[in-house]
C-alpha cells in the first residue's frame, strides 16, 4: 500500500497519482481536519471515497480494495496520522509520505517523536520507505530535522536527504527499511527512473513536474547525522 498521511495538499498530492497508477497501487490518504477534506472536494472537484477508522482491528488498510468503480476517487480517512499509524496492520505499507504542517509551518512534534517513527517502522514492510517533506530554512529546522533523522536512522533505516530544486527551504528525507541500505547511486538511479517512468508512460504528469523530480534526483545525498 502506499500511504499519503496528513496529506493538508490532498488535492495537489492526490490528483498526482492517476490512472491506470491507481489500478496498480493503492493510495491512502489521511487528513486531521474534515473542513481540508470537503474543501477539496468542493474547490478542486475531487471524487473523494471517505473511510473510517473504526478500531484498531478494523483498520481501512485491512479491508479489502475499493471497487473498480471508486478506484477513481481519492481514499481519505479523517483521523490523526498518529493514530492511522499506530493501528496499521503490520507491513502493511510500502511507501509513507509525511507532508504535515501546523499553523505555524512546523511539523506537528508527535509526527516526528519515537514512538511515531517507531510505529512508522511496524506499518512499513520490507524495503519500504519513509518519506518527509521537511522545511529546512532555520537553525531551529535543521536541529529538528537532524533530531527526526536519527530517529528514522535507529527505527527504520538507512536515511537519504535531497533537495527541492526551486523550493530550497524544503529538504526531502528518505528512510528506507533495509539493513544496510542501498547504496547512494542506486537511490540517485531509482528517482531518476521514477521520473523516466512517468514520462515514457500513460500517466498524466505535469511536465513541470517531471523535470522537477529529475533535477531533485540529482540532489540526493546521505543525510549527515
Amino acid at each position: 500500500y502506499f500511504c499519503v498521511v496528513e496529506a493538508r495538499l490532498l488535492g495537489g498530492v492526490a490528483r498526482d497519482v492517476r490512472r491506470p497508477a491507481r489500478e496498480l497501487v493503492r493510495v491512502a490518504a489521511v487528513e486531521l481536519d474534515p473542513a481540508v477534506v470537503a474543501a477539496v472536494r468542493a474547490a478542486h472537484g475531487v471524487r473523494i471515497l471517505e473511510t473510517s477508522l473504526r478500531s484498531a482491528t478494523d483498520h481501512p488498510l485491512s479491508r479489502a480494495r475499493p471497487k473498480p468503480h471508486d478506484r477513481g476517487a481519492s481514499e481519505v480517512t479523517v483521523v490523526d496520522a498518529a493514530t492511522y499509524v499506530r493501528t496499521a496492520p503490520p507491513g502493511s505499507i510500502d511507501a509513507l509520505l509525511l507532508d504535515a504542517y501546523d499553523s505555524e509551518g512546523r511539523v506537528p512534534a508527535h509526527l516526528q517523536a519515537e514512538r511515531f517513527v517507531r510505529d512508522a517502522a511496524a506499518a512499513l514492510s520490507p524495503g519500504g520507505v519513509v518519506v518527509a517533506n521537511l522545511f529546512d530554512s532555520s537553525e531551529v529546522a535543521r536541529a529538528e530535522s537532524k533530531a527526526f533523522g536519527r530517529r528514522l536512522r535507529d527505527a527504520v533505516g538507512p536515511v537519504y536527504a535531497l533537495r527541492v530544486v526551486g523550493h530550497e527551504a524544503n529538504m526531502i528525507l528518505l528512510a528506507i527499511k533495509r539493513d544496510g541500505g542501498p547504496s547512494l547511486d542506486a537511490v540517485r538511479g531509482r528517482l531518476a527512473e521514477a521520473a523516466g517512468w512517468g514520462l515514457e508512460s500513460a500517466v498524466s504528469i505535469d511536465a513541470h513536474l517531471l523535470a522537477c523530480m529529475r533535477s531533485n534526483a540529482e540532489t540526493c545525498r546521505r543525510f549527515e547525522l
